[in-house]
């Protein structure tokens, strides 16, 4: 029952059928953290974030112990409902209640969180803080908020810090020339593109653009 219930809920949320999740779920006997997990994701698609976190809350009371996976979800669900301290509080009950290790799928959400709120340099800073080196979908998550807020002035600072702190990712700078595209700084966007290309013929002597 349980696979078959978990496979029910996502096809139909991911088909636009909030209410046949719920309802597969709410007949279903038994429920395991992936149910729960299932559930609460649903509701993160579709902006329910308050019903979200009354679902984690109650798979908390049913006795079944969240794992990663779950607070993914939740802190998504946040996200996608403009609940930013519901979101923190979660990702901070992870680590002290639940002595989960932050993967780098977690920070990408708090940075997702506190960005889709435009709370940029709140996010910046979180960066900064972060114990692992974030990855790219961080700062793109930063760079995108920047750009809807207007912030042109974060943008270049974090374009900037990305390709001092990954100068041999061709990934990151490809990131960074958009970035400073947006800007209209087509002479930063010149230099980075030439840098590519050099380190490009370096590693391939015969290879011409």
């Amino acid at each position: 029952e349980l696979p078959i219930g978990k496979a029910l809920i996502e096809m139909y949320s991911k088909c636009g059928s909030l209410e046949s999740s719920l309802r597969v779920f709410e007949r279903m006997s038994r429920r395991d953290v992936v149910t729960w997990t299932g559930m609460i994701y649903a509701y993160g698609m579709y902006g329910e974030g308050e019903k979200a976190l009354e679902a984690f809350a109650a798979m908390e009371e049913s006795g079944i112990v969240p794992d990663n996976v779950v607070f993914i979800a939740i802190i998504y669900a946040c996200s996608h409902s403009g609940l930013v301290e519901e979101g923190l509080a979660c990702f901070e009950k992870m680590k002290t209640r639940y002595k989960i290790d932050p993967m780098m799928e977690h920070y990408a959400c708090v940075v997702d969180l506190l960005s889709r709120s435009q709370k940029i340099l709140k996010a910046e800073e979180f960066i900064q803080a972060m114990p692992i080196k974030p990855d790219a979908s961080i700062w793109a998550s930063l760079l995108r908020a920047c750009r809807t807020s207007g912030d042109m002035e974060t943008a270049e600072r974090v374009s900037k810090k990305i390709i001092e702190l990954n100068p041999d990712d061709p990934g990151y700078s490809i990131l960074a020339s958009n970035a400073y595209a947006a800007l209209r700084k087509w002479d930063k966007v010149s230099l980075i593109r030439k840098s590519l290309k050099d380190k490009q013929m370096k590693k391939n002597p015969g290879y011409s653009w």
